[in-house]
């Protein structure tokens, strides 16, 4: 029940938070405030609250939620609340309920799940998030990337998308599949770098990504990249979308067999 016409929209369930911007501009969410996200008039215990308005967030154009939610202003500042991990920006308890800016300029698009986010902000792509080894590996500190830190692309970006880190069992021990991410360029290549278990960087290869490579048989530029973690599609410029990586449950969406896939496949759309 929004007060008006929604112009974005946007969710991540594990939080339980929804959010939206409004035609007017404000900014409203619902669900969850276990992080502070609907504000600080709520409880944290507050767990099916209705659409709350936002009052430091009014005036944004884009919105995206995870752990932490982030809005983009017209002039390209970044603003988040929610959960210390995930937000982006230094904060003295374990959440933050009030819109503050990152330290970021220039913001052109923000990619969030659950503790990952990253941001693309004058060609150069930002992530941060929850700390890269688990609990007791090597003694990472919780915070270890809860700021910004620049990728090394090897040319300048005008997309990025981020996926998050899970644990498998595979003959009963437990492993960490590490977060992965890609992004867009302005020629229109893509380039991923991270876990490249099932062929999802693109690059010919199953061997882990350290750094960006660039995915090899697109057959156009590509305008947008969106990843799982085990799978990643991209839209190109002539309106094909073309995926690669894991197709254990028919995502690459191309009829093909169970399986992985190294190299780009078209998405046969009706």
């Amino acid at each position: 029940p929004l007060p008006g016409p929604a112009t974005k929209v946007a969710f991540d369930h594990r939080a339980g938070v929804g959010c939206a911007i409004l035609r007017d501009r404000s900014v409203l969410c619902w669900g969850s405030n276990g992080s502070q996200q609907l504000g600080e008039s709520l409880p944290t215990s507050e767990r099916n609250a209705p659409p709350q308005t936002i009052e430091g967030a009014s005036g944004g154009k884009d919105i995206a939620v995870g752990s932490a939610t982030f809005v983009i202003d017209e002039d390209g500042t970044l603003k988040s609340w929610g959960s210390g991990i995930g937000i982006g920006r230094p904060i003295h308890f374990e959440s933050d309920g009030w819109p503050t800016k990152v330290a970021l300029d220039h913001v052109s698009m923000v990619d969030t799940v659950e503790q990952e986010a990253c941001a693309a902000a004058n060609g150069i792509g930002w992530c941060w998030g929850a700390r890269d080894r688990p609990s007791g590996v090597n003694d990472q500190p919780l915070y270890a990337r809860a700021l910004p830190i620049a990728v090394d692309t090897p040319e300048p970006i005008t997309r990025i998308a981020t996926s998050r880190s899970m644990f498998v069992r595979e003959d009963g021990i437990s492993h960490l599949h590490r977060h992965r991410w890609c992004a867009t360029s302005v020629t229109g290549a893509v380039y991923c770098w991270g876990l490249n278990n099932a062929g999802q960087a693109g690059d010919g290869t199953k061997e882990f990504a350290l750094d960006p490579v660039e995915v090899v048989g697109l057959p156009a530029p590509a305008a947008e990249v969106k990843v799982m973690p085990y799978s990643t599609c991209s839209v190109l410029t002539n309106g094909k979308v073309y995926c690669w990586g894991s197709n254990l449950n028919g995502q690459l969406g191309a009829g093909l067999p169970k399986g992985s896939w190294r190299q780009p496949v078209e998405v046969k759309l009706p």
